[in-house]
């Protein structure tokens, strides 16, 4: 993560078995400093790195007092979120984890300036299983990315897991290839945002 003028660095992974589980996080990020002499300055920060995943299986499940296991690229300032790439077998996301690309804002000092950008997700898995919660998602503030694309066989989302894309200005695309796609138990797959185009 970077909380300063520097941008952070890319996260890669290479692994037989990724798993993220019981409230655990794996992530990059921009985030205002937390301390700051002066609230009102302004303050530069530096953009999130990506984050890039090989693996054969990978898991992202549960959470622990009430904070989801999470794999996420995120910026929390003006400076842009990195994005996700991931190369698997299996990606199984159950039990309220998440995969996630996101914008949002807080009190950094840095007046007048816009959002950061969300990353892209992208996904190139042969077999995903979202189940019991499991959700990928991409939030945006602002700009044009904040996209999902998915390339696998066989796409499962079971019991209120979703693939969804959203935003404040415009929400990203979903784009998926698969040659099978089941859709139960009240999942859900949405491409929106609130005030401008979905």
């Amino acid at each position: 993560s970077t909380e300063g003028t520097g941008d952070s660095q890319n996260l890669t992974i290479n692994t037989p078995v990724l798993r993220i589980l019981d409230g655990a996080t794996v992530s990059a990020r921009s985030r205002p400093p937390e301390h700051l002499e002066n609230p009102e300055m302004e303050i530069q920060v530096g953009n999130a790195g990506n984050i890039t995943i090989n693996a054969s299986e990978i898991e992202v499940s549960g959470s622990q007092f009430g904070q989801p296991s999470t794999l996420r690229a995120e910026t929390l300032t003006s400076g842009n979120a990195g994005s996700i790439d991931i190369t698997a077998d299996l990606l199984s996301v159950t039990d309220g984890g998440e995969v996630t690309v996101s914008s949002g804002r807080t009190d950094t000092g840095e007046t007048g300036k816009l959002p950061g950008e969300t990353g892209n997700l992208e996904i190139k898995v042969r077999d995903i299983r979202l189940r019991d919660g499991g959700s990928l998602r991409a939030t945006s503030v602002a700009g044009d990315r904040g996209n999902i694309t998915i390339n696998s066989s066989n796409l499962w989302l079971q019991t209120n897991s979703e693939i969804t894309t959203a935003g404040s200005a415009n929400g990203g695309n979903i784009t998926i290839d698969t040659d099978t796609l089941l859709v139960l138990d009240r999942s859900r797959i949405d491409a929106n945002a609130v005030t401008d185009k979905g």
